[in-house]
């Protein structure tokens, strides 16, 4: 572990110095804020970098290397002095220290035990990892974008990417080796959605009761439930024997359906797009919050129509920058985009509600509420369009839910994030005091996060998985319906449990007793889900962060392999590998170096492209090539493909049995030997 200590202690410093740097911008975008919104400083300034990369490489003007990375970082800078030099105070003025430092050792803390939880265990194999590690390895080859897809040569990738492009952007500027970044990228999510979901805790608590350690309690809690909690299905580890509980039945405890949460992503380590969109998620979050349940905004403040009027320019920006994170949403987890759009039209339309009550045809409505939804939607388009110009959707529309949920499974679920809203709920329409603009920010989340866990009951959106058709829409709903329900019940625990201590009661202690308890059951997962998967000595066994290294015993030959096309081949030219099924050792080469093969795994491009017809037709062509006695057809196929690299290897063998090794070895040069395995180099003239 010893030699990944300068890897982790880099990516610590970069990220550390990232808030006071971009600090000042972070200061105007998210107001009111009571840490001043430093560890979002860190997500806001890897955002306008990744995305300034990407538009930059998408219209070929710069290309994406570690130099155009820095240079991005030092402009992000100086635009950050001018701000602070236009404000005429200094650059950290009023910062509430003790916070800061407290959240940048959360980070930490966060960052190097996530990081020695995956040295248990670092390997890049199984599950999505092939399919993530292999767009990451495509762009950090990538000059311009759209990105190669790695699995069907000529073809860009027909996916979400934006995030995979952000984990390539940051180890690229590092200069870490990629094997090793992935598992760090990990470490990174999981630091920053444990610090992000702290500062929104506090923040919420802070702007109501003003008392710094009940508010640090709230962060603390928000950070446990929303990075380290599942749900009650953890109750069958004590009916089963928790020797005998299999942690992933948690997410699919619901038949025929994908409900998961943080802490199982961050166990299973796909970098996929519902996880690498997390901190832009809270991002939106925090800026919704921030700047649309504030003094100055709050239209309880605003009775009459003319102060109405009068303010509703100065939240034009606002709706800007929000339509800006819902196309970095949209461009790595489209659904996200979806969602949160409708959080804002939420919190739009319902703070509005009394105004348009008053004024059904007034031009104000247009202004106040209809005007801004427009110019969001306008803007997440407008910064999106590179990538919708070179991107085809996959779903086919919306259909009727004909599975429902068990109800019981469905409370198993969800009891838990539903007990602590309903309660907050019913708690604000019986409350005659002062109701709060944090009260106010939790009762629509609440709201909202119950719709979000109906809607897959009742829609579904379209895909290939015909067998369980509504499976990747409850995936998408019901993850983001985690994410907000864990800062409801967090803020619950706080509001409500304050007051039951303050006016003792037998209705209130019954409450809080239950809450303890279910709090205790939910907190056995992560120890089940992490003991399960990696063990459970925290120092012992470590391999390191090297995601390769178990290639490296499992299949030598292989493994040298992609070291030789990783120090030896430049750009991206076009391979050819046996073809496998999904969710195998097949697609390995393509996978670890980034580089194109002729088709990767099936049953992913007919997902990406709805068409099974190229993929049957491309399995087919590659065991032409490895396989036919015509050497003109072999040719001609390479010719089409413009292949450049034969390989072969042990699976190539075991696949094709009628393998035509001598008439492979004839087109062109044997550049690579090891074992068995030869790298064929193509010779065209």
């Amino acid at each position: 572990m010893e030699s990944y200590l300068i890897d982790i202690t880099t990516w610590l410093f970069l990220f550390i110095i990232l808030s006071p740097i971009n600090l000042p911008l972070t200061r105007k975008l998210l107001p009111n804020l009571a840490d001043r919104g430093w560890v979002f400083s860190k997500i806001i300034a890897i955002l306008l970098i990744g995305y300034f990369s990407w538009l930059l490489g998408m219209l070929k003007l710069v290309p994406f290397s570690q130099t155009s990375i820095f240079l991005l970082l030092v402009i992000l800078a100086v635009i950050n002095f001018f701000i602070q030099k236009n404000s005429k105070k200094p650059w950290f003025s009023k910062l509430p220290l003790k916070i800061i430092i407290l959240e940048e050792v959360v980070f930490s803390i966060g960052f190097i035990f996530w990081s020695l939880v995956r040295s248990h265990n670092p390997d890049i194999h199984d599950l999505e990892k092939f399919m993530d590690f292999g767009f990451i390895n495509s762009i950090l080859r990538s000059n311009y974008f759209p990105p190669k897809d790695i699995w069907l040569a000529g073809s860009s990738i027909n996916y979400y990417y934006f995030g995979h492009l952000v984990s390539a952007l940051i180890i690229k500027l590092i200069g870490t080796r990629a094997e090793v970044g992935y598992n760090l990228i990990l470490s990174w999510l999981f630091s920053l959605t444990l610090t992000a979901s702290f500062s929104i805790g506090f923040n919420l608590v802070n702007r109501q009761e003003k008392k710094t350690g009940l508010a640090i309690f709230a962060g603390f809690l928000t950070a446990i439930f929303l990075t380290l909690f599942g749900n009650l299905q953890v109750i069958f580890a004590f009916i089963k024997g928790i020797g005998e509980y299999w942690y992933p039945d948690a997410t699919r405890f619901i038949p025929n359906t994908i409900h998961e949460f943080p802490i199982y992503s961050f166990v299973v380590a796909d970098l996929h797009g519902h996880l690498l969109d997390v901190p832009f998620v809270l991002l939106t979050v925090v800026f919704f919050f921030s700047n649309f349940f504030t003094e100055a905004a709050s239209d309880e403040n605003n009775k009459d129509k003319k102060e109405h009027k009068g303010g509703w320019e100065s939240q034009l920006p606002k709706y800007v920058f929000s339509g800006f994170t819902l196309a970095a949403m949209y461009m790595t987890n489209a659904a996200d985009a979806i969602i949160y759009f409708g959080l804002l039209a939420f919190f739009t339309f319902f703070r509005n509600l009394s105004l348009i009550r008053k004024n059904r045809l007034d031009p104000i409505i247009l202004t106040r509420v209809i005007g801004p939804l427009i110019l969001t939607i306008t803007s997440l388009i407008f910064f999106s369009l590179p990538f919708q110009l070179t991107f085809k959707p996959f779903t086919e529309g919306i259909r009727l839910a004909s599975e429902k949920s068990p109800w019981w499974m469905f409370l198993t679920i969800w009891s838990f994030s539903l007990f602590f809203a309903l309660s907050f709920i019913f708690s604000y329409l019986k409350r005659n005091g002062e109701k709060t603009l944090s009260d106010y920010f939790i009762l629509f989340v609440s709201l909202f996060s119950i719709v979000l866990i109906i809607i897959p009951e009742i829609i579904y959106f379209k895909d290939i998985y015909t067998g369980q058709p509504r499976a990747n829409t409850m995936f998408k709903f019901t993850y983001q319906a985690f994410m907000l329900f864990s800062i409801v019940s967090a803020y619950t625990i706080v509001r409500i449990g304050q007051n039951v201590l303050e006016k003792v009661s037998v209705k209130g202690i019954i409450w809080l007793l239950i809450g303890l308890n279910l709090i205790e059951i939910m907190s056995f997962y992560p120890y089940l889900a992490v003991n399960s998967a990696y063990g459970r000595s925290l120092f012992g066994n470590l391999r390191g962060l090297d995601g390769l290294m178990y290639l490296s015993e499992t299949q030598p030959e292989d493994y040298q392999s992609v070291k030789w096309f990783n120090e030896n081949v430049v750009g991206q030219p076009v391979i050819l590998e046996a073809v496998g099924e999904s969710y195998t050792n097949y697609a390995r080469i393509s996978a670890n170096t980034g580089l194109p093969t002729v088709l990767g795994w099936p049953v992913h491009e007919w997902l990406w492209r709805k068409d099974v017809k190229i993929t049957e037709k491309r399995r087919a062509e590659v065991e032409t090539i490895y396989t036919s006695k015509n050497i003109d057809e072999a040719q001609n196929l390479l010719v089409n493909y413009n292949v450049q690299y034969i390989y072969l290897g042990g699976l190539e063998r075991e696949k094709y049995p009628n393998l035509n090794e001598l008439q492979l070895l004839s087109l062109g040069e044997v550049v690579y030997q090891n074992g068995t395995s030869k790298i064929i180099k193509i010779d065209y003239h």
